[in-house]
């Protein structure tokens, strides 16, 4: 092993999706990678698309910072995520 080479420790699936990260950190195959905090510019363009899906898009649910399976190994944490009718999690949204 290389001075500059990295110990990876994986992590189970199940412990990720059950625990809070502070950062937030997304799972990609066993492995956690913090998420790059954005900024001010960033939240108003955040805000401003969870704003117009909510008030306009009828039919839609929006939320920011959602956590997403996007393969089985894989979980990312979207920004923004707009989908079709409403969130199963938040039957009254």
């Amino acid at each position: 092993m290389t001075p500059d080479a990295k110990l990876m420790l994986l992590i189970p699936l199940s412990e990720y999706l059950s625990r809070t990260y502070d950062p937030d950190c997304e799972y990609l195959e066993g492995e956690l990678k913090e998420r790059n905090v954005g900024e001010v510019g960033h939240s108003d363009a955040q805000s401003s698309v969870l704003l117009y899906v909510r008030t306009t898009a009828r039919g839609f649910w929006a939320g920011v910072e959602v956590r997403v399976q996007v393969r089985p190994d894989r979980y990312r944490i979207l920004d923004v995520a707009v989908v079709r009718g409403r969130s199963r999690a938040c039957p009254s949204s």
